[in-house]
């Protein structure tokens, strides 16, 4: 098992949703970032390991992937708001 197949194994079983959907994010994440360690081998005692201690962040892991989907929201209605000339309050034109 890889570090990325144990991230793929905690984000599926966090979030309930396909693994596919991971391994998209997971692509562009090598892509993104050279030398990651994404894809280096893990015995199975370390995967077991690795696992177990994001298991036990997985409330963190949630509120971490909810406050990036904010994040992502939020940005996605900034831009829209520019593009129509609608501005929200408190945001600078």
């Amino acid at each position: 098992m890889t570090r990325g197949d144990v991230i793929v194994t905690i984000l599926v079983e966090v979030t309930g949703r396909p693994a596919d959907v991971f391994e998209l994010v997971l692509d562009a994440a090598r892509a993104m970032a050279p030398g990651h360690r994404l894809d280096e081998e893990l015995s199975p005692a370390e995967a077991a390991k690795l696992l177990a201690s994001m298991r036990a962040e997985r409330e963190g892991i949630l509120n971490w992937l909810v406050q990036g989907a904010r994040m992502g929201i939020e940005r996605r209605e900034a831009i829209a708001g520019r593009a129509t000339g609608v501005v929200r309050q408190g945001e600078r034109t």
